[in-house]
């Protein structure tokens, strides 16, 4: 009996040490094939090789008083528990066993609790005698033992394991004769079975007899091969005998600790009762079979759930309607995982912060309902509202389900006793709505509550859950918590009003984006909903979304402090209204900063809710350091957040709406005006620095928001109308059409065109601001494709700022600039460079010859000689331009880039389209980084960029960015704009070196349709695209009809540029191409001749273009009959050919062959 409870110890050790040392094993019991030790077999796996060990288990109960002995060892007897023989048979049928040959058989462990009977001379060394056991007359035996020190987790509890020394004495003689004796034995006994299963037909006693035979087999051949000895030695090098053991009630005392470990002190006698008895049934259930590591840990997962349970207090679960949060979810598992992973105990805590209302208690119930059983199903819910709130919560939890005394006791010994349960069990422990981590002068701080207050650093620590608006928690990891995405909340809504169908789909959207997906909003919504629909329902009707949004924007207040009705899943009962009334008197209580940020909260009200620059408030706070406590303070209880950097702040607009409510019943003029105050103070107004245009775009939002305020105010107050025009709506659209000026001029003209009645209205229509309105707001049509409106207001603005300037006044000058400008865009450019001079003259006169404001006009100037045909005169002042724009901005301004442009042109004009390339590649990053990537600013540049490529012999590239500019221009103007119409012609012009003409005809004649809508009949970007659309004609074989084209678009040119301008030569060239075709060479020649030298002073003698005429009239006058004349002329093109292509090019080639046919 005590022998199988030993046994029944022995494994329970090693199943539980197996799956505490997280080994990859199996356990066995009463295994058959093991023969004589069958008590334990234990499979695992090392690297990729299985591992075999063999265990039997002798328990004694006189274990003071026996001992093992030589007889015990040399015995014959089969009945003796010790002896050595009849475990040598089993371990040669366990060798030669197919079940056991695909591992290494480790060792085979004989494990006792009592000693061998040592020669007490030998008991201090590592090789021990037995004693001598007398045989006869001069015959002694000496058996020597070896103790084995390498460790072993199954064998660490006292105790000796011991290997027979044969290498010392003459071990083998000795146990030789019974060894052979005990082999020839089970020989005979095989030679039976062997007979008596032979005409048996089972298949249990074939794989018998197949076993038997292979044993009786290997036997002989052992015996008669001379291998006994062999044998021997490999037995005595894998077997161990593990002496003065732990017997059954120590055994049972080590499990115990053990478990200890694991389990809470107060249940480790009821777990080893259950785990013994568990034993016991999986012997009955299991026995001769294999145990895996995954049963074992099965095994203990089902025990501790079984005998330890969960302990759920006050834990309630989520509302029925809870959706999405997904990802929080996840994350909120990572970071508490994460920290139990950490040694120190605050490194445990994890905390959920967020608004009032955003629905922290909500996620932190779904956590549980998903995660329980990662903490055994052991979760404390503490209401941590306030000090009294945390104290009654843990004198419940000690009271009802723990029984841990609470009678004249102090609350610190009930919190230690509580965690010192829990201590061994595995836990969470969520404090809810927390205020503080901990409180000076106050009591409402958690810290005191804390496992980091009561456990000691070995003991296991609970995981810690807080949720607060609080979101100042030191080194506590923290998941900062917003507003539901719009799936979300349309799923939220959808799941609480049970609407399965795709109905209400809009009125679903509206809701959601009304109350902004604040969580809490929409669960009074909601519950608004039902409660009136079942109400109106009584008579025969029902309320919806749709009447809800009605509601809303009349009796917003009321619905937002709408309480939850009592049979309502949702145990939160403060409303939106009272959630954050308590925020903000709680924010308002702060002695040092709570003011100043009631203040800034007030104000920010009425601005946008994103990105709002934090220094904007220097206003309310001079003093840096203060403001920045003040913020921090309105971070802490999570009405603000940080916006896309640290000095810009976010807020919800909800929290925003019910600011405003409050203000609107306190009266709100002074805030309004506090917050127009600080715009204006903020907002760089008509600065064109580099960090002032980044501060303007930050602040647009902003006081396009504060508009929107002041416009509903003027809505509700009619009789204010003067006053509020004048205090706020002029400047306001003033500064909003400044900061619109260059990014968005579709917005610049709205502002201002609202604005310039107004201030005719109160200032009258001969004042300097409505001069000033008017020139920006032409500066507008002019940026939209409009410079006939744009010449109009400006011709309008000039005589004003005459009149209450002078004519040679700086603003004047400005605005004769801009004047000039838009005579140039209609074509006019002689009085284009007139205007701009008379500004220069100005302009050098007040400001010096390095202004920014000359350098603008120089530029100017210098485009207007490049559309003059004088790209040399183009180049020299935009180089002048440039270095004062460098000089005064830095080289990162986007007017810097605007002349790296203009320069560019300049280049290619002069034939050098690499250097065109190097400028644009210059200027890009610039306007990417100030426009952004799909500007319209940006698509011109990769327009001009692509034709440089073009021009550079990469047509492919060309195509590429020419049409990522026409995706960016049709997304921002729309398909029959002027801008779109200029990139579609470029487009087909890169169709020409790809040679698709046919695309080429296609997009020029739907840019010439736009062009004709766009521009009066005889506009030089009529004349271009005609020009190019002639080509194609050409090429696709209608002469006629590319005549018509060409001689058109000659007609404008003429008239726009003069005879001898370089953009009427290139027509006459491509004409004298056509006369060619015609048969008419003499025309063509002439032609040709006139271009010439104008194409030679353009491009320079060398150029390919140059070749490519020479080339041209050498086949004209080979056609007249000048075959001299030709030769020579082409003789003259083919080194530039060459140069340019390449010998090997096909242009060559076709040049060579019109020699070769001379």
């Amino acid at each position: 009996m005590h022998g199988n409870i030993y046994q029944l110890k022995v494994l329970m050790l090693f199943l539980h040490r197996g799956v505490l040392y997280q080994h990859s094993f199996r356990l066995g019991t009463e295994i058959e094939e093991a023969r004589k030790f069958d008590d334990l077999v234990f499979e695992c796996t090392q690297g990729s090789k299985k591992v075999y060990r063999f265990l039997q288990a002798k328990h004694t109960q006189d274990e003071d008083n026996k001992k093992i002995g030589v007889g015990n060892l040399l015995t014959k007897d089969k009945s003796g528990e010790f002896g050595l023989a009849k475990y040598f048979v089993s371990y040669l049928k366990i060798k030669n066993n197919q079940d056991f040959a695909d591992g290494n058989l480790k060792d085979f462990i004989i494990c006792t609790n009592i000693d061998f009977d040592l020669d007490q001379s030998t008991a201090r060394n590592t090789v021990k005698k037995l004693r001598v056991k007398t045989l006869g007359p001069n015959e002694e035996i000496e058996i020597l033992v070896e103790v084995i020190d390498t460790s072993d987790v199954f064998f660490k509890d006292g105790g000796t394991r011991y290997k027979f020394s044969y290498i010392h004495n003459n071990m083998i003689s000795v146990v030789q004769p019974a060894f052979e004796s005990a082999v020839e034995e089970a020989m005979e006994e095989l030679e039976e079975e062997i007979k008596k299963l032979q005409n048996k037909p089972d298949q249990n006693s074939k794989r018998k007899l197949e076993r038997n035979q292979t044993w009786q087999r290997e036997f002989g051949r052992m015996m008669n091969e001379g291998r006994l000895e062999d044998n021997i030695k490999e037995f005595f090098d894998k077997l161990v005998f593990a002496v003065n053991q732990p017997n059954e009630i120590k055994l049972a005392d080590i499990i115990k600790s053990e478990l200890g470990e694991q389990f809470n002190d107060i249940d480790r006698q009821n777990v080893y009762a259950r785990f013994q008895e568990k034993m016991l049934d999986w012997l009955k259930e299991k026995g001769r079979r294999f145990l895996t590591h995954e049963d074992g840990r099965e095994f203990f997962r089902k025990m501790k759930e079984e005998i330890l349970g969960g302990f759920r207090f006050e834990v309630r679960n989520p509302v029925g309607s809870f959706t999405g949060r997904t990802e929080e979810l996840r994350e909120l598992h990572k970071l508490i995982q994460k920290s139990q992973g950490v040694a120190t105990v605050i490194s445990q805590l994890v905390s959920i912060s967020g608004l009032g209302g955003i629905g922290k208690t909500e996620l932190a119930k779904k956590y549980i309902e998903e995660h329980s059983k990662d903490y055994d199903n052991n979760i404390i819910w503490i209401k941590a509202e306030t000090h009294e709130t945390m104290v009654q919560s843990f004198l419940r939890l000690a009271r009802d389900p723990l029984g841990i005394p609470t009678e004249d006791r102090d609350i610190e010994s009930i919190v230690r006793d509580i965690y010192a349960f829990f201590a061994k069990r595995k836990s969470l422990f969520v404090f809810d709505n927390a205020e503080e981590y901990r409180s000076e002068g106050q009591d409402a701080g958690i810290s005191q509550f804390l496992p980091s207050h009561f456990l000691s650093s070995d003991d296991n620590k609970p995981s810690v859950l807080i949720t607060s608006r609080n979101q100042k928690w030191g080194d506590i990891k923290s998941l900062t918590l917003g507003a539901f995405t719009e799936p979300e909340s349309i799923d939220f809504i959808r799941k609480a009003l049970g609407i399965k169908d795709g109905s209400q789909e809009n009125e679903i959207k509206n809701l959601a984006e009304t109350l902004q997906h604040f969580p809490l909003a929409l669960q009074q919504a909601v519950a608004y909903i039902k409660e009136r629909d079942i109400a109106l329902k009584n008579v025969g009707l029902k309320f919806e979304i749709s009447d809800y949004l009605k509601r809303y924007k009349e009796e917003a207040e009321k619905l937002l402090d709408f309480k939850f009705p009592k049979d309502s899943d949702n145990s939160y009962t403060k409303t939106t209204f009272i959630t954050w009334r308590i925020t903000i008197d709680k924010i308002k209580d702060n002695p040092e900063y709570g003011q100043q940020a009631k203040e800034i909260l007030d104000i920010i009200a009425y601005i946008a809710p994103d990105n709002i620059p934090a220094k904007m408030f220097l206003g309310v706070e001079r003093n840096e350091e203060k403001l920045g406590d003040a913020i921090q303070l309105l971070k802490q209880y999570s009405m603000i957040n940080s916006g896309e950097e640290q000095s810009s702040v976010n807020i919800h607009r909800l929290v925003q709406q019910v600011t405003r409510i409050e203000l609107e019943k306190q009266g709100k003029d002074k805030v309004v005006k506090k917050t127009f105050e600080l715009l204006e103070e903020s907002f760089p107004y008509g600065s064109d620095k580099l960090e002032d245009y980044a501060k303007k775009r930050q602040l647009l939002p902003h006081l396009e928001a504060f508009l929107s305020h002041v416009d509903n105010w003027l809505t509700k107050n009619p009789s204010e109308k003067q006053t509020i025009e004048k205090d706020y709506l002029v400047n306001l659209l003033i500064w909003i059409g400044d900061g619109y000026f260059d990014l968005d001029p579709r917005r610049q003209k709205k502002s201002l065109e609202r604005v310039l009645p107004i201030i005719k209205k109160h200032y009258g229509s001969d004042h300097f601001q409505a001069a000033i309105t008017l020139a920006n707001l032409g500066i507008a049509y002019g940026a939209l494709g409009d410079p006939q409106k744009e010449k109009e207001l400006l011709e309008r603005a000039l005589p004003i700022l005459k009149t209450h300037y002078s004519p040679d006044h700086f603003e004047v000058a400005k605005l004769l600039a801009n004047l000039g400008n838009a005579y140039g865009y209609l074509g006019n450019y002689k009085k284009q460079k007139e205007l701009l001079e008379r500004a220069l003259a100005i302009q050098e006169k007040h400001c010096g010859s390095d202004h920014s404001e000359v350098a603008r006009t120089l530029a100017n100037l210098g485009n207007v000689y490049g559309a003059l045909g004088d790209p040399q005169k183009q180049k020299a002042l935009l180089v002048r331009a440039l270095l004062t724009f460098e000089k005064h901005y830095g080289t990162g301004h986007p007017e810097v880039a605007r002349t790296l442009i203009s320069l560019g042109t300049a280049y290619r004009a002069l034939g050098d389209p690499q250097e065109e390339k190097e400028l644009l590649e210059r200027a890009l990053p610039i306007f990417k980084e100030y426009y952004g990537y799909d500007h319209f600013e940006v698509a011109k540049l990769l327009a001009n960029l692509g034709i440089a490529y073009g021009a550079l012999g990469d047509p492919q590239k060309e195509k590429e960015l020419l049409e990522q500019a026409l995706t960016i221009k049709e997304k921002y103007y729309n398909s029959d704009h002027f801008e779109v119409a200029i990139t579609l012609t470029n487009l087909g012009i890169s169709h020409v070196d790809l040679g698709d003409y046919k695309k080429q005809k296609e997009l020029l004649e739907r840019a010439l349709a736009i062009k004709k809508k766009h521009y009066r009949p005889d506009h030089f970007e009529v004349a271009r695209t005609l020009a190019n659309l002639g080509n194609s004609y050409r090429v696709l074989g209608n002469p006629q009809k590319a005549k018509e084209l060409l001689e058109q678009a000659l007609a404008i040119r003429k008239k726009h540029y003069g005879l001898d301008h370089f953009e009427v030569v290139k027509l006459l060239a491509t004409l004298g191409i056509v006369y060619g075709t015609f048969g008419d060479h003499q025309k063509a020649k002439e032609l040709f001749e006139r271009a010439l030298p104008i194409f030679e002073k353009h491009y320079g003698s060398g150029h390919v273009q140059v070749a490519k005429l020479l080339a041209n009239l050498g086949i004209a006058y080979g056609a007249l009959g000048d075959h001299k004349k030709q030769e020579e002329l082409l003789e003259q093109a083919l080194p530039i050919f060459e140069k340019h292509y390449g010998p090997d090019h096909p242009e060559v080639a076709k040049l060579l062959a019109e020699l070769d046919d001379i």
